[in-house]
């Protein structure tokens, strides 16, 4: 018997929803973690490459007071006198060790004499530098 007045539900579906509710809100919590993580990492890579920037630059500038702004020039030195070279003269062009001719067509005659006056020419020209 009831009593008056009092009034059941039913039991089961309850549970089962709050767990869904309760998961719904764990996946939204790691999410927004997870989003906030990434910024993090992003603000954190931005500041690693800003600083290695600002090493670089400071490590390339030239020593001297911040404050100056004007680069120092460095001292000029005094020219020293030209002196002679005391090397002995050379010829522009040694002659050469030795002599390689192509006597390609040649077949006899004038054309022979002519390559064997050329080659003695040759020779008697290297004897008379040596």
């Amino acid at each position: 018997m009831r009593p008056s007045g009092a009034h059941t539900h039913p039991s089961g579906g309850t549970g089962a929803l709050a767990v869904l509710a309760a998961a719904v809100a764990v996946i939204a919590a790691v999410k927004i973690l997870l989003a906030v993580l990434w910024l993090l990492a992003a603000i954190l890579g931005l500041a690693v490459a800003l600083a290695v920037a600002l090493a670089a630059w400071l490590n390339r500038r030239e020593p001297g007071p911040p404050w100056t702004g004007r680069r120092q020039l460095p001292r000029a030195v005094p020219a020293q006198p030209l002196r002679p070279v005391s090397a002995p003269p050379r010829r522009a062009i040694e002659p050469g060790q030795h002599l390689h001719l192509h006597i390609h067509g040649i077949l006899s005659g004038e054309q022979a004499q002519q390559a064997t006056e050329i080659i003695t020419t040759h020779r008697e020209d290297r004897n008379a530098g040596h």
